[in-house]
């Protein structure tokens, strides 16, 4: 059976990189200059939690680069993290 076919289920990532949060939350404009310290950010946040930071790769700029990549399940526990960094930017 093809996985194409209609009715098939849909593969959905186990993992999600930094910057595909911030662009659920934020403007282009925000996530493009802030990316950098958020990823930053929430790597150190992860690590002290004890858990194994994922690697995917990733089309950066016409390369394939490893990056970042956190579990799907801790998206909000991410996002309350960047909320509470970057709501003093916003304004």
């Amino acid at each position: 059976a093809s996985l194409l076919e209609e009715g098939a289920p849909t593969l959905k990532p186990r993992f999600i990189t930094v910057s595909e949060i911030m662009q659920t939350m934020f403007k282009t404009a925000f996530v493009l200059k802030k990316r950098i310290s958020a990823g930053r950010l929430v790597a150190k946040i992860y690590r002290s939690t004890k858990r194994p930071i994922a690697k995917v790769e990733k089309n950066v700029n016409g390369h394939l680069t490893k990056v970042n990549a956190y579990p799907v399940a801790d998206i909000e526990m991410i996002k309350s993290w960047l909320v509470e960094r970057f709501s003093t930017d916003l304004n």
